[in-house]
């Protein structure tokens, strides 16, 4: 599930034509660029096989240096509505608790994916080890 929604985000980060990055940016990274990442993920039982997922993502948009707060301002408007839905595994996902932060000229936006999983069922095996009596007698 995390990858997916990492490809939804990029899927839906295309819009802006700038190369993305989610392992390491480069030395050779011309900006403007989009690196996105995952924060604190948790995983909390419900019910059952059935938990709850909570992932906050952050995407960092680094601007031209020349044109920094101009441009992530613009930015963080657009993030606003293009990360509102993304689609994961061919499904609307809705972004909630969107958010930025410009810090030294990159804008930071955070903004959470969550969602519910089912676990695996794995069925144990109740009468493997079941010995059945012989039972002798009149018959």
């Amino acid at each position: 599930m995390i990858q997916a929604t990492i490809d939804g985000i990029l899927a839906a980060l295309k819009v802006f034509d700038s190369p993305m990055y989610t392992e390491a940016v480069p030395q050779t990274a011309v900006e403007p660029f989009f690196f996105v990442d995952l924060l604190d993920p948790s995983n909390t039982a419900v019910v059952g096989r059935r938990y709850q997922r909570e992932n906050t993502y952050v995407i960092r948009y680094q601007p031209p240096a020349w044109t920094a707060k101009t441009q992530c301002y613009e930015m963080l408007d657009k993030l606003y509505r293009t990360l509102e839905y993304i689609h994961v595994d061919g499904h609307p996902v809705r972004g909630t608790e969107k958010r930025g932060e410009i810090i030294d000229g990159v804008l930071l936006f955070f903004v959470n994916y969550n969602g519910f999983v089912l676990a695996e069922y794995q069925p144990e095996p109740i009468f493997d080890n079941l010995e059945v009596p012989q039972f002798e007698g009149k018959g």
